[in-house]
């Protein structure tokens, strides 16, 4: 006689376990499931490996809600489309009637701002390796004919309301303009109109830099001249000119102005006036000079001392 054991064996398979392979923020692509009736509050997003993924109306593209209204209708009546999405959250996992469920919430909205934003990176980068090869070439010392974009302004201390012009803006390259202060403008500040006017204007590059992703550029009018005039008439040079002006010359200082044979004016400062005689030094009169390195007004200046 044998003994017979029932045994009861369990066939049933247990659900797999629900795994992700997103977090939030990435930006995934999806595409918008085949079903026949779409919740009325979004869409549903198949994302390979991952449970089912729910966007919402307000998530879809659009600038404003008959945008996402049309995109919602456009993506449901074209299933399997696939769209970039970005994960809104961490996805979790919920127990619905006992059942295990992976929730997963993305946005369309928020992957297009996304790629907008990493596409405008992108240009300023672009713009910025641009910027930096413009400026690397633009040699201190080089003379180069600039077109005068307008002048450059600011509020007026000593007026309120009123703008104080103190140069202009001169484009010299492609995208990259530099700055033409009064101060070296032959005329000053004076000269400013007549060169926004003319539209061109030859200018020597001082500096050239970056400064906060900003190009810095230097330019001078006056550098050329006084180049080719100390080319002429090195420091130390004595020279002997023709007195064509006394009294206050430039910016409150006094003395005189005196123009060369090759038609140059120099500055001699009262205080610098080295003769007996005042009278010898009167409008109309000729006198030695020595030309030195500094500049005054636009002119270089010269001094008796040593003549």
């Amino acid at each position: 006689m044998s003994n017979d054991t029932n045994t009861t064996v369990n066939t049933a398979t247990a659900a797999p376990a629900i795994v992700f392979t997103v977090k939030e923020n990435d930006i995934v692509k999806g595409k918008v499931a085949k079903i026949k009736n779409h919740p009325a509050q979004g869409i549903l997003i198949a994302i390979e490996g991952n449970p089912m993924s729910f966007l919402p109306n307000g998530c879809i593209a659009g600038k404003n809600n008959e945008e996402k209204a049309a995109r919602r209708a456009e993506l449901i009546a074209t299933p399997g489309t696939e769209i970039e999405v970005s994960v809104m959250g961490q996805p979790t996992i919920e127990t619905v009637k006992g059942k295990q469920v992976g929730r997963i919430k993305v946005s369309e909205q928020r992957a297009v701002i996304a790629a907008e934003k990493s596409a405008r990176a992108a240009k300023a980068a672009e713009r910025t390796v641009a910027l930096e090869a413009a400026v690397a070439s633009l040699v201190p010392g080089t003379v180069v004919i600039g077109t005068v974009k307008g002048v450059a302004s600011k509020d007026s201390d000593r007026n309120p309301g009123e703008k104080h012009v103190y140069g202009c803006f001169v484009a010299i390259a492609p995208n990259v303009s530099g700055l033409l202060h009064a101060k070296e403008i032959v005329g000053g500040h004076r000269a400013i109109d007549s060169l926004v006017a003319a539209g061109t204007v030859e200018v020597e590059i001082l500096s050239a830099k970056i400064e906060n992703g900003e190009a810095r550029i230097q330019l001078s009018q006056k550098s050329i001249g006084q180049k080719a005039f100390m080319d002429q008439y090195p420091e130390g040079a004595k020279v002997k000119g023709k007195i064509v002006k006394t009294g206050e010359v430039v910016d409150g200082l006094h003395g005189r102005v005196i123009e060369l044979g090759s038609g140059d004016k120099v500055f001699l400062a009262d205080d610098d006036a080295n003769v007996k005689s005042e009278s010898a030094l009167a409008r109309g009169n000729s006198t030695r000079v020595v030309i030195t390195t500094d500049t005054v007004g636009g002119m270089v200046r010269v001094t008796r001392r040593g003549v």
